[in-house]
């Protein structure tokens, strides 16, 4: 009745909650939430006031940053601060390409170049940020 209490490795044939579904599901979550709020027949705003230009800013730096932690996270974290960046631009600013031009057979909305290049610059500027985040993080370490 003495039976040792030690913990069991799982074996290799043994189900485990996928990685990928944590490392990917709020990006994913978020890459639909475009999706749908850009699929809303006529539901855009009005690009007179700059405000959808705002908007597309804030949903694609938000994207990047999702997506640069889902990259880093993923089977690719042996990527450089570089190339994570670099495929982070890919795939945000591919994504905001085909949303732009899914919206072509919507009534009410357009396919729209200027709300492209907002898209854009919220990337880089999340990529930015991301940038003199981990620089600033990494000198804060150093000193400990």
């Amino acid at each position: 009745m003495n039976q040792s209490i030690a913990p069991q490795t799982p074996k290799a044939d043994t189900p485990q909650r996928p990685k990928w579904l944590w490392v990917w599901s709020p990006t994913i979550v978020w890459m639909l939430a475009i999706f749908i709020g850009t699929s809303v027949p006529g539901a855009g705003s009005s690009s007179e006031d700059g405000r959808d230009k705002i908007e597309h800013f804030l949903a694609y730096g938000v994207l990047a940053i999702l997506m640069y932690r889902s990259w880093r996270l993923s089977r690719t974290s042996h990527r450089s601060h570089r190339g994570l960046s670099a495929v982070t631009a890919l795939t945000t600013a591919g994504w905001a390409l085909l949303d732009e031009l899914h919206q072509m057979p919507i009534p009410g909305r357009t396919c729209n170049v200027l709300d492209w290049a907002a898209d854009v610059a919220g990337l880089i500027v999340a990529l930015i940020l991301i940038t003199y985040w981990q620089r600033h993080w990494r000198k804060q370490d150093s000193r400990l």
